[in-house]
């Protein structure tokens, strides 16, 4: 169901793209496209790591209720693949909050040094976050700048795939102050 989206945002971006869910406190690929470039970065279907580790992570962390983030976050070992992997329970609540703002998240080098990569949410009927679509690549293609460039796109082939999932989008009057807080 995902691929004819995720087939159209790798050839929009050039960059391996991927789809990611959640497994108890893993995440897990389950669908990957890979980049035609010569240089790229791949995660391969079956693949898990932490689901605090990268950017799909983040982005299905960042817009669970906010009781069930706070005791996922209590139970989760923060542990560190690489220097740049958020381990410190403050800093990782505070990126998380910047992601809600934001709409999608970021990661440079938190699962393997060198890759980069952004990923928003999947929303399924009832507006739980179920999935993460993201592009990734070599951080020397995908600086913090094109990463930032690159989100809205992955925001709008994430709402595509939630609105295919049933997921309509809570009205402007429903939110509130913030985006984030009508999923909470």
């Amino acid at each position: 169901m995902c691929h004819p989206y995720l087939e159209r945002l790798r050839q929009a971006t050039n960059e391996t793209v991927n789809l990611n869910t959640r497994l108890g406190h893993q995440r897990v690929c389950v669908e990957e496209l890979e980049s035609d470039q010569n240089i790229k970065y791949s995660q391969t279907v079956g693949l898990t790591a932490p689901l605090h580790v990268g950017a799909p992570g983040k982005a299905l962390l960042a817009f669970l209720p906010e009781a069930e983030l706070n005791t996922l976050l209590d139970e989760l070992p923060l542990t560190a693949l690489t220097p740049s992997t958020l381990s410190d329970p403050k800093r990782l609540r505070t990126e998380l909050s910047v992601v809600q703002t934001r709409g999608f998240a970021i990661s440079m080098g938190e699962r393997s040094p060198g890759a980069s990569a952004v990923a928003a949410p999947i929303w399924n009927w009832n507006g739980r976050p179920v999935a993460a679509v993201s592009v990734l690549g070599p951080a020397q293609r995908l600086t913090y700048e094109k990463l930032q460039e690159l989100g809205p796109e992955v925001m709008r082939v994430a709402q595509e795939i939630s609105a295919a999932l049933g997921h309509v989008p809570p009205t402007r009057a429903a939110m509130g102050k913030t985006p984030a807080s009508a999923n909470r």
